[in-house]
């Protein structure tokens, strides 16, 4: 049947971002959350979603109405903002998803909408996904994607790659950046504790900045 979330939660929006950050693959999300805010993002509304099978294949839609202010935010304005996604798993190693999103911020009533897609494989001990996003917000047209890949080497060892592109402004001229990370994640106790270490090779359009990074994260949850 069909299911309702009321509160304050993650819009639907995005693949990597819906995932509980105990559980990512490299240590930070990609540039679709961590610069643009565009997924792993909460907010105050109303979500109706289902999952059924059909012809063999795993279906999700879900559909929800939000203040579009963000988390611990009041409404500023009279409309709404409304979110739209679906998740469809055709075979059991695949899995595609595409997402839209439409509202307003403020009292300014600024424009913020999206559009998303997402795919996922995983055969064996080889996983690859990547998305794909567009759209305009704080009055800009912005896009993004990446791709990731994690292999797993023995039980409790993986390495992960991705290569990740963000364009904060396409009517602008050489500010395109882009991230490429390369990870090793050793398991402890699966996700619930993990030694995570990465390092990041970041370029920039128009640009030489000596900006690399190394990031180790030591992971415990219960």
């Amino acid at each position: 049947g069909v299911k309702a979330d009321v509160g304050q939660y993650k819009v639907p929006f995005g693949m990597e971002g819906l995932e509980s950050s105990a559980k990512l693959d490299l240590i930070e999300r990609a540039a679709l959350a961590s610069q643009f805010k565009w997924a792993d993002a909460r907010d105050v509304g109303v979500t109706l979603k289902r999952g059924f099978e059909a012809a063999g294949a795993k279906i999700q839609p879900a559909l929800g109405i939000y203040n579009g202010e963000g988390q611990n935010k009041l409404d500023a304005n009279d409309g709404k903002t409304v979110v739209g996604r679906l998740a469809v798993s055709p075979v059991e190693c695949l899995h595609l998803g595409a997402a839209y999103y439409d509202g307003e911020v403020g009292v300014s009533k600024t424009v913020s909408k999206r559009t998303g897609f997402e795919a996922k494989c995983a055969v064996g001990p080889v996983v690859v996904y990547g998305e794909y996003a567009y759209g305009e917000s704080d009055g800009k047209d912005k896009d993004t994607y990446y791709v990731t890949g994690t292999y797993k080497v023995a039980e409790a060892v993986q390495v992960a790659a991705r290569h990740d592109v963000y364009d904060p402004d396409t009517d602008k001229d050489d500010d395109a950046r882009t991230e490429t990370s390369a990870g090793i994640n050793c398991f402890i106790a699966k996700h619930n504790a993990k030694i995570q270490l990465n390092y990041v090779f970041r370029g920039e359009e128009g640009a030489s900045i000596d900006d690399d990074v190394v990031r180790v994260n030591v992971q415990t949850s219960f």
